[in-house]
């Protein structure tokens, strides 16, 4: 089982994600993509 600290540094290298977990399991997860730099989005 991970822990949040070892997901983190999974998931913050490639982008923004959204995880469930249930009972301190990760069941799904969901790559978040940034919007366009002329709505904001700074990479």
């Amino acid at each position: 089982m991970m822990n949040i600290e070892e997901l983190r540094k999974i998931f913050c290298e490639d982008g923004l994600y959204a995880v469930c977990v249930e009972n301190g399991n990760l069941v799904s997860h969901y790559r978040i993509m940034c919007l366009p730099k002329e709505w904001g989005c700074v990479n």
